[in-house]
């Protein structure tokens, strides 16, 4: 069938079903309702609320167990929101008790009654046999029973009543996320039931929901989930907790035990085949499995970014080894002392490949992958493991094209299902406009994986938009997903990438994009209701920043076809290329940003600058401005022949006045045209590390505490120890690594008496500066001095653009040089106005193997390539 008369008829379907028609479960779509659920629809009709009445919510409370007050609290959440939402729906105002005050009248439903006075398997004997996360709705004489196994459960069931029998949707977060139409009676059936016994993902947890509750989804939060799965070493090992009475606890490092820092969560590694560690973990396990008897597995997952203890990597068969020696022994106390609980790791880094001995039977393996195909990872332990759960990627995040697979996450979660899999933690990071209808079916899918997607994206369409522009939406998401569709191949899933730059739009077309938007022309002019226009007009306003980039894609796809001897055409495409950017970091501004967390992933925190977030997608042009810049030289060598180096400054002065989106090069070229032995000023601030630290330089210090506070993103800032200033506006900063030492060295230097160097083992660390560009159009140079230790150790440098529209950043690594090396690279910088735009520059250790490993920097330079870039003018 047509998509569009698919979507038409469907919609059709679920308009004849609502909640107050005398319908049966085959009749309707019911979100999140459980493969095995009992369900029971009584024709006759009673009043829940309005027309009058108001209910009064009476609170279950003392919950057993020792979570009891967070249980409890749940389920006053539970009662919140039902009151919130009757209230909005109906008028009444249904208050919150703890005992029953009034009587039923004939004909109405005189009180909801949220959890359970105590135990809730007293009161109804079927939730025994039940998942925690399974619930009960049951009308009785003495009201409506809303109760869930846990006080989790008793929110599950509120959420999915509200849902099912009141006519209310969250399409995604906030005020505009909420779709429900006010009615003078909300009935509901006489005798109601429903036994929903659980999800077929007993973990339903993802990232990044952009302010969307996801317990409105019926998914879990961090003190619902009861699967540990993620990095944890740092959790079981706590230095705060551990680091004075047990170093034995910690790697060895150069030789010396080395304790981290109680903040450092990554970069250091427990010593495995350390005794005492095993029976810590084990005691670790006593303590969690104790505090939450609904908890299912602790995690080993290693700690991120490496730091292994060199006692581990001297044990019989390495370091990996050790780990899986402990891993072993930690499952097998966990299975005498707690049978049916787990010990889940993630496969990842050092933990992708199985030990060569066998491993305990209650080991939980969390598939890992990158780009949404486990068939690779579950490959290599098939066999080695029986449980499995899954860590995967959805984003989201980076994406410009609508990520839209929806029939193929389904298949995703099928499969893994059918390997045992019952456990799920994604990672979003949505913005609402391009990734709503995606999310909606996930949810859904993880109560019941069988679930009729065409079904849940129809509900979606309807609410979302209404029924006069659901049909025409219908058809543009069904576009987004046919151009989805087209990356998969019959082994691979391909449901994501990390940083999908170009890869997202080589697999559309032209006549893709006219159907998307014949689509949207449609739903905006048959839309009715301001909520419904505003969310058509948030998916419009982030389909034309797709259209954008695709003018962006499309000019590099004509230059690259272009024979390098067609310098002017080439220029032209060049030019088109910058100007769609200019056009998109305009929309991205004033049609874009306004709108976080429905047409970007909003900040993490309110404060941030939100460059993270607001920058993607970060498309990989590859050496696109290194092509440009060939083309340009190959161009001023036509005009050197043909004229004077005048002329041909000329002739560039003149283009960028006609095509200022090509300046930046044009001016570069002036500059070796007319001043080529010209000195150059140094725009990097004590480039030799001559001057001492400030310790009251202001602008420092904000810097500082903008990195600590994630409203600078410096990549991983948040993992970053910031230890102080090295040196005058010069911060050093270890990221990920334990025990690597930044200092300034007076025995090496080839500008001065210092120069600035790493020294250890690990991933990265280095000094980090951040400093003002003179201008927005320009191409900088940055450059600098370096050595090694060894030609095997190899250093890393590093550049951040922020503040700005886009973020843009590289980290080049540098092959091992053991004499003192220059090193350098241009960056282009082409915005067309003035705002504050910032460079941040910095000078790494990478991959340092042993104790040893050093890597010095000196002399750093960061030039303006342009006439205003000359010796003598004013400063930034």
């Amino acid at each position: 069938m047509d998509p569009a008369n698919r979507v038409a008829c469907s919609l059709c379907l679920l308009m004849l079903c609502a909640p107050t028609a005398s319908v049966h479960a085959a009749d309707r779509l019911m979100p999140f309702l459980s493969r095995d659920a009992i369900l029971r629809e009584p024709d006759a009709r009673v009043l829940l609320a309005g027309a009058g009445h108001a209910p009064e919510i009476v609170l279950g409370s003392d919950m057993p167990g020792p979570r009891s007050d967070f249980e409890n609290s749940k389920m006053a959440q539970a009662a919140n929101v039902l009151a919130l939402y009757l209230g909005k729906i109906t008028g009444a105002q249904c208050p919150i008790v703890d005992a029953p005050t009034q009587s039923a009248s004939a004909g109405t439903v005189a009180r909801i009654l949220v959890g359970a006075a105590g135990d809730p398997l007293q009161a109804f004997p079927e939730l025994t046999d039940v998942d925690g996360h399974g619930f009960v709705i049951a009308h009785r004489d003495d009201g409506l029973h809303i109760v869930g196994r846990s006080g989790a459960a008793t929110l599950y069931c509120a959420w999915f009543f509200l849902q099912n029998y009141t006519g209310l949707r969250l399409v995604g977060p906030a005020e505009i996320g909420e779709v429900c139409q006010p009615v003078e009676r909300l009935e509901i059936p006489e005798g109601l039931y429903v036994l929903n016994p659980g999800p077929d993902y007993l973990l339903r947890i993802w990232s990044g929901p952009s302010g969307m509750d996801l317990a409105a989804w019926m998914g879990d939060d961090g003190g619902t989930q009861r699967f540990e799965y993620h990095h944890n070493m740092w959790r079981i090992f706590d230095p705060a907790q551990f680091g004075e009475t047990h170093p034995e606890y910690y790697p060895v490092l150069r030789g010396e035990r080395f304790i981290p820092s109680p903040t450092v969560r990554n970069g250091w590694q427990p010593t495995y085949s350390e005794p005492a560690c095993v029976q810590r973990a084990i005691e670790y396990a006593d303590e969690a499995f104790s505090a939450r008897p609904e908890l299912m597995s602790i995690s080993l997952t290693l700690n991120d970014g490496g730091g292994w203890s060199e006692l581990d990597e001297q044990a019989a068969g390495g370091k990996q080894a050790a780990y899986w020696r402990f891993v072993n022994q930690v499952a097998a106390a966990v299975k005498q002392r707690w049978p049916g609980k787990f010990v889940a790791f993630l496969s990842y880094a050092d933990a992708q490949q199985p030990p060569d001995f066998p491993l305990e039977d209650n080991l939980m393996l969390f598939l890992f992958s990158y780009t949404g195909n486990p068939q690779e990872p579950y490959a290599a332990w098939e066999g080695h493991v029986r449980h499995l759960g899954v860590y995967q990627w959805l984003y989201g995040m980076g994406w410009i094209m609508p990520n839209h697979m929806p029939h193929a996450t389904q298949e995703y979660l099928q499969w893994i299902r059918a390997r045992g899999g019952a456990a799920f933690k994604g990672e979003g990071y949505v913005a609402w406009a391009i990734d709503g209808p995606r999310m909606w079916v996930v949810n859904n899918l993880l109560w019941n994986a069988d679930a009729d997607v065409d079904a849940l994206l129809d509900d979606y369409y309807l609410h979302a938009y209404g029924p006069e522009a659901a049909p025409a939406m219908g058809r543009y998401w069904a576009q987004a997903e046919a151009i989805c569709e087209r990356r998969r191949t019959p082994e691979q899933f391909n449901l994501t990438r990390w940083k999908p730059g170009n890869y997202q739009l080589q697999f559309a077309t032209q006549d893709d994009f006219d159907a998307m938007a014949a689509a949207l022309t449609e739903a905006r002019r048959l839309v009715q209701g301001e909520a419904n226009a505003t969310r058509v007009d948030m998916t419009a306003r982030c389909f034309h920043q797709t259209e954008l980039f695709w003018r962006q894609y499309q000019a590099s796809l004509a230059f690259a076809e272009l024979p390098a001897a067609d310098a002017e055409p080439r220029l032209a495409a060049a030019g088109d290329w910058w100007a769609a950017k200019r056009a998109i970091d305009a929309w991205r501004e004033t049609q874009i940003a306004p709108l976080a967390g429905w047409t970007v992933q909003a900040p993490r925190n309110a404060e941030d600058y939100g460059i993270w977030w607001l920058a993607d997608p970060r498309t990989n042009w590859g050496e696109f401005p290194a092509q440009v810049t060939a083309t340009v030289e190959a161009r001023t060598a036509e005009l050197l022949a043909a004229g004077t180096r005048e002329q041909a400054a000329a002739y560039w002065e003149r283009l960028a006045r006609e095509r200022p989106e090509l300046a930046p090069f044009a001016q570069e070229q002036r500059l070796k045209l007319l001043h080529p032995d010209a000195p150059l000023r140094n725009l990097a601030a004590n480039g030799s590390f001559e001057a001492p630290p400030d310790l009251d330089d202001a602008t420092q210090a904000q810097l500082l505490e903008d990195l600590r506070g994630e409203r600078v993103i410096w990549w991983d800032a948040n993992a970053c120890e910031y230890p102080g200033s090295v040196a005058r506006d010069w911060f050093s900063f270890t990221k990920r690594v334990a025990g690597v030492e930044v200092r300034l060295d007076g025995t090496q230097a080839t500008d001065g008496g210092a120069s600035l160097t790493a020294l250890g083992r690990g991933q990265q660390a280095g000094a980090i500066q951040d400093l003002r560009l003179p201008t927005n159009q320009g191409r900088y140079r940055i450059s600098f001095m370096y050595r090694t230790s060894g030609p095997d150790v190899r250093a890393m440098t590093g550049w951040l653009l922020y503040r700005v529209k886009e973020l843009a950043g590289e980290t080049p690594v540098l092959p091992g040089a053991t004499e003192w090396t220059r090193w350098e690279a241009t960056v282009t910088v082409n915005y067309p106005d003035k705002v504050d735009t910032r460079l941040t520059i910095a000078a790494l250790l990478l991959d340092g193997k042993q104790p040893t490993d050093q890597v010095w920097f000196d002399d750093v330079r960061l030039e303006l390539l342009s006439p205003a870039g000359l010796e003598g003018l004013a400063g930034p």
